[in-house]
């Protein structure tokens, strides 16, 4: 059986675990399963996604834009994140977006058991509900492909999110609360639907436990073989808004311009070209640099 590694979290930021994914797509080779119950309430957009057609005004919560495709979602802590970050052998079978979405939906089928499961225009869906969104990445040799369980949600919370101006037909327009459910609703517990995954995953792979500090030490030796200029150039996980960071950014760029020159051999001017572009990216790839690679 394949090995994958399985890295269990529990209410850990959705920008930190996107920052992870990015950073194991890009500078690894392990194939790695990412199970996240919960995060600090945040919006999270697809990488094509504009933030005036999708986000509601006057709003005081993280907005953060990922690097794979999809649509926008309000996630908190009763949000159950999965991901698989793997080689595209992993699936012994030549690698896809519909393979991708196939597969996901037939190992979710077959873990946690609901009759009326299914994939239904890039959702999972039970009956004709909402009960999960899905986005992915495709390298020629990685994929991400990860997943946003809806176990619980407010009301209040999805007045965040404007009707996204595309929407999947069986949708029919219907508001988000009128469209989505619960996940508690068919379940006895939230620890019942992680064990049925946990179990699941380890029928089919030969699974390994790993910590934060083996990510941690994973990309940090795997960016010692990896042009780190060329890392940063790519689609970078990053925060569209977030007041504390608009009050701050001027002291995080000295800060990380320094850090950046000092261990990772990038000229400044590099940066210093792209500061009006990419200013949050600039912020939060440093920020990679100091908590997981460290490539000195």
């Amino acid at each position: 059986m394949p090995l994958l590694h399985l890295l269990h979290l529990s209410n850990f930021p959705i920008f930190s675990q996107l920052q992870i994914e990015e950073a194991l797509l890009r500078a690894s080779r392990l194939n790695v399963c990412i199970i996240n119950e919960g995060s600090p309430l945040s919006i999270v957009l697809g990488i094509s996604n504009r933030y005036e057609e999708h986000v509601a005004h006057n709003i005081s919560i993280p907005v953060i834009q990922r690097f794979s495709g999809g649509g926008s979602v309000v996630v908190d802590k009763d949000t159950i994140f999965l991901s698989f970050i793997c080689q595209n052998d992993f699936l012994q079978t030549a690698v896809f977006p519909e393979v991708l979405f196939t597969w996901s939906s037939n190992f979710y089928k077959k873990a946690l058991e609901l009759p009326d499961f299914h994939y239904r225009e890039y959702d999972y869906v039970v009956g004709n509900y909402k009960c999960a969104g899905n986005a992915q990445y495709l390298r020629k040799d990685r994929f991400v492909h990860h997943t946003s369980f809806l176990w619980n949600y407010q009301r209040e919370h999805m007045d965040y999110l404007k009707q996204p101006p595309k929407m999947p037909a069986y949708r029919c327009n219907r508001t988000h609360t009128d469209f989505l459910c619960k996940l508690q609703d068919f379940f006895p517990s939230k620890d019942n639907f992680i064990s049925r995954v946990r179990s699941t995953l380890k029928n089919a792979f030969l699974v390994k436990d790993i910590n934060l500090e083996d990510v941690r030490m994973e990309i940090t030796a795997s960016l010692q073989n990896t042009s780190i200029y060329s890392f940063y150039r790519q689609k970078i996980t990053l925060f569209l808004y977030h007041i504390e960071y608009y009050e701050t950014i001027s002291r995080f760029f000295r800060k990380h311009v320094c850090l950046l020159q000092s261990n990772c051999s990038i000229t400044c001017e590099y940066w210093r070209s792209n500061i009006h572009s990419r200013i949050f990216a600039f912020r939060y790839s440093a920020r990679i640099n100091l908590l997981f690679i460290r490539a000195t």
